[in-house]
């Protein structure tokens, strides 16, 4: 189960937009060791509760609570709009020009504890739409009926693993400084490009999926 378990989330550490977002951080002339731990902290403390949530059944409570909104006349024309947006989205970031940044060093995040909160809660929240290694992790607790104090020590060893890259390239940063940077843009400007390619496919097949539900209602 252990195995299992640092394999999935081995997966979910491959992140290409957390990954980018911390190489953004640590070149910025505004960096902070402590607000980029916050930053990494809150990651890990949402995908914390998040998989609490869901091991509890969260998700089936809000099914039940939705279940009459979906039904609702309206809904179907709202979801292929939405679909329809998510579809066209995808097609201009497919088309939009994929090059890095010869600026990155002069990104400067807002310098408080509480900004680093808010954007580590934001990347958070947008990668859990493509969380699928940590959803197979919590189906396969649900599966196995394991109690809180077996599958709680998991959890939290697979957001750990999930955010040792992100940890890693901090600790660099922090021990060798300035030095590390060309290494850091390096390894920028190898991922960014492919950034827009894995949003736009994203965002293409949740269109697709929100106008085929409404077709096979």
């Amino acid at each position: 189960m252990w195995v299992t378990v640092a394999g999935l989330a081995l997966l979910d550490s491959l992140s290409f937009a957390s990954i980018v977002m911390t190489l953004v951080m640590l070149l910025s002339s505004s960096y902070s060791p402590l607000r980029m731990m916050t930053y990494l902290l809150t990651v890990s403390f949402f995908y914390f509760i998040l998989g609490t949530l869901l091991n509890l059944g969260f998700d089936s409570l809000l099914q039940s609570q939705f279940s009459e909104w979906r039904s609702s006349s309206i809904m179907p024309y709202i979801q292929v709009t939405s679909g329809i947006a998510l579809i066209l989205l995808s097609i201009w970031l497919d088309k939009k020009p994929r090059k890095s940044s010869s600026k990155i060093s002069r990104f400067k995040p807002k310098n408080t504890f509480a900004s680093m909160v808010k954007l580590g809660f934001l990347v958070a929240l947008i990668e859990s739409m493509t969380m699928l290694p940590f959803l197979s992790f919590v189906g396969i607790v649900t599966a196995s009926e394991l109690t809180f104090f077996e599958w709680g020590p998991q959890l939290a060893a697979y957001v750990l693993i999930m955010i040792a890259p992100p940890t890693i390239l901090v600790a660099l940063k922090t021990l060798i400084g300035t030095k590390v940077d060309s290494l850091l843009v390096q390894i920028n400007r190898k991922i960014a490009p492919f950034v827009n390619g894995a949003v736009s496919t994203v965002a293409c097949i949740a269109g697709l999926y929100l106008i085929a539900d409404v077709i096979a209602k």
